[in-house]
């Protein structure tokens, strides 16, 4: 049973303290018209391509380059998942369709890790093993594959008076611990009597949620929330913003809500709901008519600052202001916003190519994250393969990826580059019937120690 968390202890925990300087912004992409690219290009590496599933974060600094860099691979969710619909294949396509919300809690002073990141995905999951994640439930795959709910559909629901569970869009847990929310679909709420369009944003106040010690939702009040910003008023956000796309053409619209986050710069606004006052923090948002830019509800819509750094621009946002690759076709939204205060570890491996079930080609192991030119060690485990199967883990020292996948051998050690990337070609291989989950060790010295990286597995 979780322990209870008094409403006094919440501001001291996950997202209690607000800090302008060394934040972070983790996102997911839309990746509608393909994927996105990694400003810096990683290398060359897998890692610098961003797709739906993928989780990336970026650190803004005006006074240097800087770029979006993959945080969580869809492979590295392949392997926590494990086979999650019984037909003893590791790698299931596509495994979410899109992650559509992220939010991630984890206790103040401490970096994000993988396991911290609760995601909202477009499709169900997991359902026919019992590890079900439904589109509408917010969700973190902790070891051996258990299900974390930090809050499900159901829940959601009852809360906004819906009779169903909805598609979550975009969501997030302000200081207060009140939650904000979008969702894909434009939705009935409070038993019909409200029309809550895909571009606004709902609310379910602090008041009316009882949050568990790890800042997870034990219950809510039936119909105590509502809408925050009908779609109408986060249009003039962004008109008032001043934001131009990719190409240069001011919307002042947002279409589709699809990220929220706190703003990190502080400041409030007033909202009225059935007599009652509210008072809000500032929030940041993106959109489907944002695309390569994040909106603040500061000053009644700014284009939103991190470090310094505006994540956006009045004459053309392309992506590099939040560390994405300008496209001919334009950049994509930002589709699920997190903010990450001070320092983080990020070591990541990633493949074009993990499914080599079918018979032998050609891919790569590539890795990221580790210092300039530090040496990397791999590990190997080959895992039994029956149907639902997921890899059980031995907790190590909490720098970066928190765990051993109880690796049986040890394989090569390689250098990384000055970027702290690298790639191992593979192949041709596969069709042997065979999975093996591979991890990797560096040295992460300014970190404390040894960092694990997210684990993968080949099917090959």
């Amino acid at each position: 049973m979780k322990t209870l968390l008094s409403a006094a202890l919440l501001t001291a925990m996950v997202g209690g303290t607000l800090s302008a300087q060394n934040d972070s912004l983790m996102f997911t992409v839309l990746a509608k018209s393909g994927p996105e690219f990694t400003l810096s290009g990683s290398s060359g590496t897998q890692l610098g391509i961003l797709e739906s599933q993928d989780v990336a974060i970026v650190r803004p600094n005006p006074a240097a380059g800087f770029s979006a860099e993959k945080f969580a691979s869809e492979k590295n969710w392949q392997t926590l998942m494990g086979d999650g619909n019984g037909d003893a294949l590791y790698y299931e396509l596509p495994l979410f369709e899109n992650i559509d919300a992220i939010l991630a809690l984890h206790p103040t002073g401490t970096d994000p890790k993988i396991r911290d990141i609760f995601l909202s995905p477009s499709v169900p999951v997991g359902v026919p093993c019992g590890r079900a994640i439904m589109p509408g439930d917010v969700a973190a795959i902790r070891p051996s594959g258990t299900i974390d709910f930090f809050i499900t559909g159901p829940q959601i629901a009852s809360a906004l008076g819906m009779p169903d569970p909805a598609n979550v869009d975009a969501i997030m847990k302000d200081g207060r611990g009140n939650i904000c929310l979008s969702f894909e679909e434009d939705e009935f709420l409070l038993g019909g009597a409200v029309l809550l369009e895909d571009g606004g944003i709902a609310i379910i106040p602090n008041g009316a949620i009882t949050y568990n010690a790890d800042c997870t939702v034990n219950s809510v009040v039936a119909g105590s929330g509502f809408p925050l910003m009908f779609e109408p008023l986060v249009d003039a956000h962004v008109a008032n913003s001043n934001y131009a796309n990719p190409f240069g053409f001011m919307p002042g619209s947002i279409e589709d809500v699809d990220g929220l986050t706190e703003d990190p710069n502080g400041g409030s606004f007033n909202v009225v709901w059935a007599g009652v006052g509210y008072n809000i923090p500032n929030l940041w948002f993106t959109g489907e008519a944002t695309p390569g830019a994040v909106i603040s509800t500061a000053g009644g819509g700014t284009i939103a600052v991190m470090n310094g750094s505006p994540l956006g621009s009045v004459i053309a946002s392309t992506g590099p202001h939040v560390g994405l690759m300008p496209q001919p076709v334009g950049v994509g939204s930002l589709n699920g916003l997190h903010r990450v205060i001070g320092p983080y570890c990020r070591f990541i491996l990633d493949s074009p190519n993990v499914d080599l079930s079918a018979g032998p080609a050609l891919t790569s192991l590539d890795w990221g994250g580790a210092d300039p030119f530090a040496n990397v060690l791999f590990f190997v485990r080959i895992p039994p393969r029956f149907g639902c199967f997921v890899a059980n883990s031995t907790p190590v020292a909490p720098i970066c990826f928190p765990e051993q996948m109880n690796v049986l051998s040890t394989g090569i050690i390689l250098a990384s580059d000055a970027a702290g990337f690298g790639s191992l070609p593979l192949g041709p291989a596969g069709g042997t019937g065979v999975p093996a989950i591979i991890q990797a060790i560096t040295n992460k010295p300014a970190l404390g120690g040894i960092g694990w990286s997210a684990p993968l597995t080949f099917e090959f």
